[in-house]
């Protein structure tokens, strides 16, 4: 996951009543955890819930809920309710090492900082236009010319 930030994620396809269901309490909860709430459509995002081990049941899809630590998920078993979240949630960053890495995910970036990343973003850029470059001219260098048909 990016970062090592903790995460909240609530996997889910499209058809799924009871992750339907949910919608209103998640976004709710991301308005108070901004940053820590997530959603992964597994109908659009197959592979990311496949990477992750999620499975639908196809006559009773639930949502799969899973905390990610910054280190490892973790499975909530608990209710399908927004108090049990904020519970949950409220237990997870308070965790010593959840909210260490959410201080220093969250603390802001200073501007020397900013700038370093600017220039690293902009230099990994041009390098990516020159490997673009590179590989066109291989390419044609590579490529046999056209006979003349003048020549034969």
């Amino acid at each position: 996951m990016r970062d090592g930030r903790p995460f909240f994620l609530k996997f889910d396809t499209a058809p799924c009543q009871r992750c339907r269901e949910l919608d209103g309490a998640w976004a709710e909860l991301a308005g108070e955890y901004p940053g820590l709430i997530g959603r992964v459509d597994c109908t659009r995002s197959p592979d990311v819930c496949a990477a992750r081990q999620i499975a639908f049941d196809p006559d009773e899809p639930v949502p799969t809920l899973k905390f990610w630590s910054g280190t490892a998920f973790r499975v909530y078993t608990g209710p399908h309710e927004i108090e049990y979240f904020r519970v949950y949630l409220r237990r997870k960053v308070q965790s010593e090492e959840v909210s260490e890495r959410l201080d220093t995910a969250l603390r802001p970036i200073s501007a020397d900082e900013l700038s370093r990343a600017w220039r690293l973003a902009l230099s990994l850029g041009r390098l990516l236009v020159a490997c673009a470059a590179a590989v066109g001219l291989a390419a044609w260098l590579l490529t046999s010319p056209s006979e003349d048909p003048g020549s034969v």
